[in-house]
């Protein structure tokens, strides 16, 4: 006859360690979905920075005026490139703004004026410049002198 083991019957403790894999193990798949902390950019933080961008703030202030931090505000640019380059059009939206009503009010003389002293410098510009370059010799110094009061006077007047 030979010698046959006897099956031990299983312990508590082993009994409630392979329950206890068990569960583990059933449970894997779904072990990491949403862990952490919740995300910080939600789509109402982003449409607040959107409207602070369109505004012409400074990313200092859009992550005050979204409730967020900087290293927040960037993270999220990292892992949304699409983002910065919405930013970038962004920030431009109120010097077209200011264009377009320059533009809309150029009938004023006055804004006309200011517009073309500002486009067109070398032909409606009103101020002088000068090349420092080279040094100036006493007669060229004295003659800056004299058109510098002449201009002085035309402002007074």
């Amino acid at each position: 006859m030979k010698n046959k083991k006897k099956k031990r019957k299983p312990t508590k403790a082993l009994v409630l360690y392979e329950a206890q894999l068990e569960i583990l193990n059933s449970w894997k798949p779904y072990r990491y979905i949403n862990v952490g902390r919740k995300k910080k950019i939600t789509p109402d933080v982003v449409r607040m920075l959107e409207q602070a961008f369109s505004v012409g703030a400074t990313v200092c202030e859009a992550c005050m005026y979204a409730n967020i931090g900087r290293s927040t505000f960037y993270d999220f640019l990292r892992d949304n490139p699409e983002f910065s380059d919405r930013k970038k059009e962004l920030i431009k939206k109120p010097i077209l703004k200011a264009r377009m009503s320059v533009v809309a009010d150029l009938t004023n003389v006055e804004t006309a004026k200011w517009f073309l002293t500002k486009k067109m410098k070398k032909e409606f510009g009103d101020k002088i410049g000068v090349d420092l370059k080279h040094r100036l010799n006493n007669k060229d110094r004295d003659r800056l002198k004299e058109l510098v009061e002449i201009m002085k006077n035309k402002e007074n007047e």
